[in-house]
């Protein structure tokens, strides 16, 4: 795997990114959009403030060579199909909480997931109160990790360097 060689090459950096605001329901909030390639390799979400916070529909679109690949979930969804445990390329539950209203949530593939154009992330709460009587604030914590390619031309002539066995 391409990932496997990252050490070996050139044109490329880690980034880590976290964002953190509140939710209005209703509401869209676009966490992030990074137009890039390289590869994802972890995304997290906490949600707090309100018992509605884990009705908050997480969204990460990857764009890969061909097509889009979404991960859509929320909360109270992976807590009602008992995903407590990473699973290859999708969400699993990290906390949940109505006593404290504390939800989390995370994507951690097992093998990073290659991005080819464009990552985004997004937050979607519900359009009106579902547990709370009225809107309470959901406050909002989220981030992410990639492999990025910031530099494809040096990226491409390291690879074929390595390829070839040749020393720069």
């Amino acid at each position: 795997m391409l990932y496997e060689l990252l050490p070996l090459l050139r044109g490329w950096m880690y980034q880590y990114v976290e964002k953190t605001s509140t939710l209005t329901l209703g509401r869209e909030a676009t966490i992030d959009t990074v137009e890039a390639k390289g590869w994802l390799l972890t995304a997290a979400a906490f949600l707090s403030g309100s018992r509605d916070a884990k009705y908050v529909r997480i969204h990460v679109e990857i764009d890969g060579p061909d097509r889009a690949y979404p991960i859509d979930f929320s909360l109270q969804g992976l807590k009602e199909f008992g995903v407590n445990q990473p699973i290859n390329y999708g969400a699993f539950l990290l906390r949940y909480s109505d006593e404290e209203k504390k939800y989390a949530g995370a994507i951690t593939p097992s093998k990073p997931m290659p991005i080819a154009k464009k990552l985004e992330v997004k937050l979607i709460p519900p359009q009106a109160p579902i547990e709370e009587t009225t809107a309470l604030p959901i406050s909002y914590h989220c981030a992410y990790a990639l492999a990025k390619v910031i530099d494809e031309e040096e990226f491409k002539r390291s690879l074929r360097e390595l390829l070839k066995g040749e020393d720069k």
